[in-house]
């Protein structure tokens, strides 16, 4: 998972302890609009990622659904194997 989305709510509590205590020692350190300005850009990014992934998969099942030429047995051990292997060899480029 993308370490960004547990990163927000811990950068939403740095911000507001940071403008915490500046505003208790009287400092204007901190611009808080434009830190909420950040903040919502950066959750409109997490959210439109998550949209386009949802839309992905969706588009990946319909194609699926419409073109596969087969439908294979889940419970072939042969088919398991060379499922496995054609994966790997996709992956890391080796043949053998």
């Amino acid at each position: 998972m993308n370490p960004i989305v547990y990163a927000i709510p811990v950068f939403m509590l740095t911000i507001l302890l940071e403008a915490w205590v500046a505003r208790r020692r009287g400092v204007a350190v901190y611009d808080i609009p434009d830190a909420i300005t950040s903040l919502h850009h950066g959750l409109l990014s997490q959210v439109t990622n998550a949209f386009t992934k949802i839309a992905t998969l969706g588009i990946y099942i319909a194609v699926y659904e419409a073109y596969r030429f087969t439908e294979w047995s889940m419970s072939s051990i042969p088919l398991w194997i060379l499922a496995r292997c054609c994966t790997t060899c996709v992956t890391t480029g080796r043949t053998a």
